[in-house]
């Protein structure tokens, strides 16, 4: 029950970060490539993405626009693999064959 409620509060912060972005930036490409961060920086890659190719569709192919969109798109990539290395170093590793040596020289 008390995952559900973090889960919950959870969102509704971003909500409120993201329609706080959209009040300060107003409808603009960095308005968008500031909400597409937020969301690669909550884990939610694929939102990020989608947005980034929504605001191409939006603001067109200026090349302002192009380079947000590409300087997003790398920083999403990164932040992408830190998160995929951090959830590695934070699964346990199952070695069985360590296990066995340590069974047989006990």
């Amino acid at each position: 029950m008390q995952n559900v409620q973090l889960s919950d509060m959870s969102k509704a912060a971003l909500e409120l970060s993201i329609d706080a972005l959209r009040d300060d930036l107003y409808d603009t490409p960095e308005c968008d490539q500031a909400i597409a961060t937020l969301l690669c920086q909550w884990g939610q890659f694929s939102k990020a993405d989608q947005l980034l190719d929504e605001m191409l569709l939006k603001w067109g192919s200026a090349d302002e626009v192009l380079e947000l969109t590409s300087k997003c798109r790398a920083q999403m990539m990164s932040m992408k693999a830190n998160a995929k290395a951090s959830e590695v170093l934070a699964k346990p590793t199952h070695r069985p064959a360590v296990a066995a040596l340590a069974h047989a020289a006990a």
